[in-house]
């Protein structure tokens, strides 16, 4: 049996770099230690990319019951502090550039959208007085096997 090769690089990451010929029993071995390993909470960074956007939907009611505006914030940053061990103790941290919000919404005029964007980036969230938006998770529930 050859010797495994080992990284600080792989072991802070929970991932195991096995050498080319193992036996069942060094496997059962390394996945011990990786087990070990991950048993502490691990920290990831949250950062816009193409692949994700953060919307918020607020519901109209009255004359307009059934409309829906969608802001995005394409401008964020965040972390997850995951406990492997115990998911429900894990924390999400993430702040928001106020001004850099958007108005989507297809369904509105130009000159209607730019009203409404107006008003919620002035008067909803005073931008020019709080310029972040932060959230920190108070608690995290497991949904389903997986889904938090």
């Amino acid at each position: 049996m050859r010797q495994a090769e080992y990284s600080r690089e792989y072991r802070n990451t929970c991932r195991a770099f096995i050498g080319y010929e193992t036996e069942d029993v060094f496997l059962l071995v390394a996945g011990m230690v990786a087990r070990r390993v991950c048993a502490e909470p691990q920290q990831f960074s949250i950062q816009p990319n193409g692949a994700s956007r953060f919307e918020l939907h607020v519901f109209k009611t009255g004359l307009y019951h059934g409309k829906v505006h969608t802001f995005l914030f394409p401008s964020y940053t965040g972390t997850v502090i995951y406990d492997t061990q115990r998911p429900e103790a894990s924390k999400i941290e993430l702040t928001f550039a106020a001004n850099a919000m958007k108005c989507v919404d297809a369904w509105l005029n130009s000159k209607d959208l730019k009203s409404v964007q107006e008003y919620a980036i002035n008067d909803m969230l005073v931008a020019d007085q709080y310029p972040e938006i932060y959230f920190t998770s108070s608690e995290i529930h497991r949904l389903a096997t997986g889904h938090f």
